[in-house]
């Protein structure tokens, strides 16, 4: 609920920003590295400011996914192998209920071999 007073309070601001820019037309004049540019829209500046804003944001997060991509990776790898580990522990039950004791040794080292040093890999 306050996330939603907080969010209409913003998009209350934003508009009434833009709101006060319609009623306050003017222009801007930069004077830089010898450069003059005059007359430019304070809207316009405003959007430009904005998409840039946009785009830094946008490769922020395009570097940070790619830089934590190999960690994802491995990360899926270790799941997998753990998730191969309790299926071969559950095949092993299944066998030692069942009463076939050269499956449930088999899924037995299986399981020891894809979880390591888990506790319940050495039931």
């Amino acid at each position: 609920m306050i996330k939603l007073v907080i969010r209409f309070a913003l998009l209350a601001l934003l508009a009434a920003g833009f709101a006060w820019l319609a009623d306050h037309p003017g222009t801007l004049t930069v004077n830089w590295l010898g450069y003059r540019i005059e007359d430019l829209p304070v809207a316009l500046v405003l959007v430009g400011l904005a998409i840039l804003i946009m785009l830094l944001v946008f490769i922020w997060a395009l570097v940070t996914w790619v830089l934590g991509t190999p960690g994802a990776i491995g990360d899926f790898f270790r799941l997998r192998r753990r998730k191969r580990g309790l299926e071969a522990i559950s095949r092993g039950l299944v066998a030692v209920g069942a009463g076939d004791l050269k499956d449930a040794q088999k899924y037995a080292l299986q399981a020891t071999r894809l979880t390591g040093d888990d506790a319940l890999a050495k039931l």
